[in-house]
């Protein structure tokens, strides 16, 4: 039987989304023939929090339901908003880090949910007054990004 590393820390760790701002899980896959990537979605009645497994590392989105879920703010620049000097991923090594995969994920994810829980109250309760300030934060990001890329080039 294959394990999915995702879904079990994600549900243990993120469970103050569905206690105490009413969010239910809508959706869980995971994919042992893709890398063992998964996917855990929330819901509440306005918001949406996408948690993935890709390639080792965890990754969230979260939105309004109302929009397209390419729309959605990546985690970062939501916490950027909240708490700019605060970086919201951090990839561990495997095994240096942390002795197997599974761990690695747990740590992940733990960490994400304490940031969450702690920093962003108001999205998670459905205020959207702050999606103009995250859209800026993700566009200098993604322009500083693009520069850097740029840069390197010969």
């Amino acid at each position: 039987m294959e394990t999915n590393y995702l879904s079990s820390p994600v549900k243990r760790h993120f469970g103050f989304l569905i206690k105490d701002y009413g969010f239910s899980i809508v959706h869980e896959r995971y994919d042992p023939d893709m890398m063992g990537n998964a996917q855990v979605i929330f819901e509440s009645t306005l918001i949406g929090i996408d948690i993935a497994l890709d390639r080792s590392q965890v990754l969230i989105a979260i939105g309004s339901l109302a929009k397209p879920r390419r729309e959605w703010f990546e985690f970062s620049d939501v916490l950027h908003y909240f708490a700019p000097d605060l970086t919201a991923y951090i990839f561990p090594n495997v095994p240096t880090d942390f002795p197997n995969h599974e761990a690695s994920v747990d740590a992940q994810v733990s960490r994400l949910a304490k940031l969450m829980s702690q920093y962003c109250a108001p999205i998670l309760n459905g205020d959207l007054s702050i999606a103009n300030k995250v859209k800026e934060i993700e566009n200098k990001r993604v322009s500083e990004m693009l520069e850097g890329f740029q840069r390197r080039k010969p």
